[in-house]
C-alpha cells in the first residue's frame, strides 16, 4: 500500500509508526513538516496516487484537506477539523474531484485539545466524505495517539492485518490485540446530549 504519512506536532517523520508501516510492507512518504509555517503547498503531495492517507492533529486537518481534494482514502487521529490554533493557508489547487473520500477516525476519549464528538458531528455532516459510525474508533488516550492505538486502528481501517510480526516472522491466525472501544451511533449521541 502507498500511504503519505502527515506527522503531528512533537513527532518526526521516522517515527515508530513510519517505521512499523514499512516493517509491514507499506510504501511510506513522510515528510519533514514545519509548524511553523503557516503557508504550506499541499500540491506537491497530488501527482502522486496514494491509497491512504493518515494524518494527525493539526496535520490530520491538512490530510482531511488534500484526501477531499483528490479523493484519497483518510485515516485521521485526532485531527484539528476544528479548535486550531491558527489557520494554515494550505495551498492547493483546485480539482474537479467526484470521488468522495472513506474517512477513518481514530480519537482518544480523553484528548482534552480537540473534542472527539464536535469531530465526529463534522465529518457526519460533511457530505464531500463517506463517513459513518462504523469509521469511528475510540480509545482511553488522550490527544497523543500510543503506537498500539495506531497500529490497531491502522489494520481496522484497511481491513490489512501486517503480515508480520515485530521479528519479522509471518503472522498466520491472529494479529495485534484490539483494546479498543468501537461505540454504535446511538451510544455516542445519547452521551453527547
Amino acid at each position: 500500500m502507498k500511504i503519505l504519512y502527515l506527522h503531528g506536532l512533537e513527532s518526526k517523520p521516522n517515527c515508530e509508526k513510519v517505521e512499523w508501516l514499512q516493517s509491514q510492507g507499506h510504501e511510506v512518504t513522510s515528510p519533514e513538516i514545519n509548524y511553523k509555517d503557516k503557508d504550506v503547498d499541499l500540491n506537491q503531495y497530488t501527482e502522486t496516487k496514494f491509497d491512504l492517507i493518515i494524518g494527525s492533529s493539526m496535520w490530520g486537518y491538512a490530510a482531511y484537506m488534500l484526501g477531499k481534494q483528490i479523493g484519497t482514502d483518510l485515516l485521521l487521529f485526532n485531527p484539528a477539523l476544528h479548535s486550531r490554533t491558527f489557520d494554515p493557508n494550505f495551498r492547493l489547487n483546485s480539482k474537479d474531484n467526484l470521488i468522495c473520500p472513506n474517512v477513518y477516525l481514530a480519537v482518544g476519549e480523553q484528548d482534552n485539545i480537540i473534542e472527539p464528538l464536535r469531530t465526529v458531528d463534522i465529518l457526519l455532516h460533511d457530505i464531500e466524505v463517506n463517513f459513518d459510525m462504523d469509521n469511528y474508533i475510540l480509545g482511553e488516550h488522550g490527544h497523543r495517539t500510543p503506537v498500539d492505538f495506531f497500529k490497531d486502528a491502522f489494520i481496522d481501517a484497511t481491513g490489512n492485518p501486517p503480515p508480520f510480526d515485530s521479528q519479522g516472522n509471518p503472522i498466520e491466525d491472529d494479529f495485534i490485540d484490539i483494546e479498543h472501544t468501537w461505540h454504535n451511533e446511538q451510544e455516542i449521541w445519547a452521551n453527547y446530549f
